[in-house]
């Protein structure tokens, strides 16, 4: 992280809670409070006080009684991801508003645009959503997901108990739900003799979306065990359907199995520019089949090497480096 620079308070507001908040913001309060005050402030949650560190917070909505308790330095920053949340920023004495979204501006009322534009910066995390704000705020900048090079290590290699065996696994991590082309999963689950293996939250519902010998839904696994499992893939996908609004999400996944060296086959909607020489895109079902005949054979040194150059420069630790050159430069705090 970068250096030389005084100390701020960040305010992170969240109706998360501290246990299930957003991979995003868990990974932008752990960086930012190696060098910053941080807290944590559940607006919906009325009985909750935790240190998590010297520097970091959790806090519950009586913030505003126990704030003379708090220690606090610099200038106060706010940092909103949802207009419902910054709708509460009054509550709290501060300098500075910084909004990180990921949704279409387009949708919003004519008074949460009101209130977007009072924030002091703007961060988006892809380049479409990037291009549709940045001609309605001064201070839009763009500022991806990343990747936790720490915890996504090769050496994490043991076989978790519930992984199958016997054949090559094809294996996804993400969201189970309606953004996943079901089409396209069923006809490479019936062509091809492949386990295929789902990590993540899902609906019952899915399984009427397709069930067999072959595929396998492992449930929401911790953070820290990912990595145990990815290293287990001979193949990854991210087959996200084309005819929804996704492409304004930058995948934490797709930089995940870039770190592992892991070859992917993605489906065309997906953001990836220059690191599409790093993995396999197609939307027809029929090359998509085929790719991933041929990532699960590939042996090519040069690409696993790539994909982890790829990781390294989209790494977690970049994006604060980044975060924190840009609150400092516009905000004038250095």
């Amino acid at each position: 992280m970068s250096t030389g620079c005084k100390m701020k308070t960040f305010i992170l507001m969240s109706t998360h809670s501290y246990d299930s908040m957003l991979q995003r913001q868990k990974q932008i309060i752990k960086r930012l409070s190696k060098e910053n005050i941080v807290y944590y402030y559940e607006i919906e949650n009325d009985k909750c006080f935790m240190k998590k560190n010297r520097n970091f917070f959790v806090l519950d909505n009586n913030y505003i009684n126990k704030i003379k308790y708090l220690q606090s330095t610099g200038s106060v920053i706010i940092w909103c991801s949802s207009i419902y949340e910054a709708q509460f920023i009054e509550r709290i004495p501060h300098d500075y508003v910084i909004f990180d979204f990921s949704f279409d501006y387009a949708n919003w009322s004519k008074s949460q645009q009101e209130i977007y534009k009072n924030g002091d910066i703007i961060f988006t995390q892809s380049e479409k959503l990037y291009e549709s704000l940045e001609p309605t705020h001064p201070k839009v900048f763009l500022v991806k997901n990343g990747v936790d090079l720490d915890s996504f290590s090769v050496y994490k290699n043991d076989i978790p108990d519930d992984m199958p065996l016997g054949k090559n696994i094809v294996g996804y991590v993400g969201e189970i739900g309606e953004s996943i082309d079901w089409e396209l999963v069923k006809f490479i689950v019936k062509n091809k003799d492949l386990n295929f293996v789902f990590i993540g939250d899902y609906d019952k519902g899915v399984l009427d979306e397709i069930s067999g010998d072959n595929v396998f839904f492992l449930g929401q696994k911790k953070y820290e065990d990912l990595t145990y499992y990815i290293n287990n893939f001979n193949c990854a996908i991210l087959p996200i359907k084309g005819d929804i609004k996704l492409d304004n999400f930058n995948y934490f996944e797709f930089y995940e199995y870039m770190a592992l060296g892991i070859p992917a086959v993605t489906t065309e909607i997906l953001e990836l520019g220059e690191y599409s020489k790093a993995c396999y895109t197609s939307s027809i079902k029929e090359q998509f089949a085929n790719y991933i005949d041929i990532a699960i054979c590939e042996s090519n040194t040069s690409l696993r090497l790539l994909r982890r150059r790829i990781a390294s420069q989209n790494s977690w630790d970049k994006r604060i480096d980044q975060i924190d050159n840009i609150v400092n430069r516009e905000l004038q705090l250095e």
